[in-house]
């Protein structure tokens, strides 16, 4: 069965037929071969009691006058015009014998195999050295004269019967034969549309969507062919269009790219414009008040005035000085200066002191300027606000790696955690702070990971490529 299931549609179609026409010459053979059988033991019951009769109606005469020459020249001349009578006996109504064709006597036993009753004609099959032989008794005037024995043969009409048998044998396997031709053509019709329809699938599964199936029939194999090519040409003009989109969406993501990448560099200009005017305008004015202040204090006699005027003095210095921080926030000129990593130390030393947690940094010594440093500045700013937000931490460790061909930073902390498949709410409700993490490292061609549970903390890692200068 196995080996059946691994022919091809058309050996499997062809194969049937055959043990179809096999099987059906097999009993048609035997039924034929039974029925001739039968219809040959009939004719020769039949044509053995006709001899037998005739015998016996012409030897009636012969044994009454007890004429044994007559008799004997009868019977032989009865054995040389029949050649499938293979002896001849008569005998008197005492079953004695009369007169044979035997050249040695009578076969011992010959007479006890079949006694005869009565005036019926009796027939019984004898195994002799010349084959099997009908031994047919018959009675000569209802028995009261003698009777008359005659050994028909049976080989002459069997040969016969196997020489027809023969000759059917050819016509059917002529006639198989050409049932086979007609079940091969039957079987390649069949098949050859499946198996092209199975090679132009082969094509389809490789892409090549333009293929051409034929459909050269109007049966069920003709519409599979005729719907396999319309869906064939359904998929070439889907692909078409979804290449289209493909484009179109690539197209609109570039200028999504550039377009963002532009927002985000006016909001570094505008913050770094923003911080200058807070530190230059803005600090030169609240130090001259400062200044003034001083001056109005040391001036004035009265004790009372004095105090309101230092004490205002005191709050526009704690104000210049969280302008100042502000504007270090906003755009850190060491950043611009000394690059990356001078930058972030400085940062966490500052966030350690502000909000009490502690900040573990390392870094491998490395420069880093421009857009990159920018960007991975400003996400550590985001991811270390998100801490303060949301984690509850009792501690932080940055890790700043800066290798040949990337960079990677590492934010952990041991706060509450969260799941992570939840920022998709945290999205809806327009908490983007993580998603505009992302979107810088995007960027940057980087990417930016988050490994977080509830009770184990949060790891975000960005790893973006190293812009080397040539």
């Amino acid at each position: 069965m196995k080996n059946f299931s691994r022919l091809t549609l058309y050996h499997k179609i062809l194969l049937l037929a055959l043990s179809m026409l096999a099987l059906l010459g097999i009993l048609l053979g035997l039924l034929l071969w039974n029925s001739l059988y039968d219809l040959t033991g009939q004719q020769l019951d039949q044509r053995g009691m006709e001899v037998t009769r005739h015998i016996a109606s012409l030897s009636a005469d012969h044994v009454l006058t007890d004429s044994r020459y007559s008799l004997h020249e009868l019977i032989s001349e009865t054995r040389k015009n029949n050649t499938d009578v293979s002896y001849v006996v008569v005998q008197d109504a005492k079953q004695g014998v009369l007169a044979h064709t035997f050249s040695q006597g009578v076969p011992r036993g010959l007479m006890q195999a079949n006694p005869g009753i009565g005036s019926s004609v009796s027939i019984v099959r004898l195994n002799t050295s010349e084959g099997m032989v009908r031994d047919i008794l018959a009675p000569i005037e209802q028995g009261e004269v003698g009777y008359v024995r005659v050994g028909l043969l049976e080989d002459p009409m069997r040969g016969q019967i196997a020489a027809h048998l023969r000759n059917l044998i050819l016509a059917t396997l002529a006639v198989c034969l050409l049932a086979a031709l007609l079940a091969a053509n039957l079987a390649s019709r069949i098949a050859s549309p499946i198996t092209q329809l199975a090679l132009s699938a082969d094509q389809i599964s490789r892409g090549q969507l333009n293929v051409q199936v034929p459909a050269r029939s109007h049966d069920e194999v003709g519409l599979l062919a005729k719907a396999f090519g319309q869906m064939a040409q359904s998929l070439s003009r889907t692909n078409v269009e979804r290449d289209r989109l493909l484009t179109e969406l690539a197209r609109k993501e570039r200028l999504r790219k550039v377009l963002l990448n532009k927002v985000l560099s006016a909001q570094e200009d505008e913050r770094k414009r923003i911080s200058r005017e807070l530190h230059d305008e803005t600090g030169q004015a609240l130090t001259s008040l400062l200044v003034s202040m001083r001056m109005l204090a040391d001036r004035t006699t009265d004790a009372q005035q004095r105090e309101i005027l230092l004490g205002a003095r005191d709050l526009a210095a704690n104000t210049l000085r969280d302008i100042r921080d502000l504007a270090v926030e906003l755009r850190p000129p060491v950043l611009d200066d000394l690059g990356l990593l001078p930058a972030v130390r400085k940062y966490l030393t500052q966030f350690e002191q502000r909000h009490g947690i502690l900040v573990s940094f390392t870094a491998i010594d490395g420069r880093v300027h421009g857009p990159t440093a920018m960007a991975l500045y400003r996400i550590l700013q985001e991811g270390l606000t998100n801490i303060i937000r949301h984690a509850d931490a009792q501690s932080v460790e940055i890790t700043i790696d800066i290798r040949e061909n990337h960079i990677e930073l590492i934010i952990s902390d041991d706060g509450k955690g969260f799941i992570v498949k939840s920022l998709d709410h945290t999205r809806k409700d327009n908490r983007l702070g993580l998603y505009g993490m992302r979107e810088r490292a995007a960027l940057l061609g980087g990417t930016l990971t988050i490994s977080s549970a509830p009770q184990k903390g949060t790891v975000i890692t960005v790893v973006v490529p190293n812009p080397r200068e040539e």
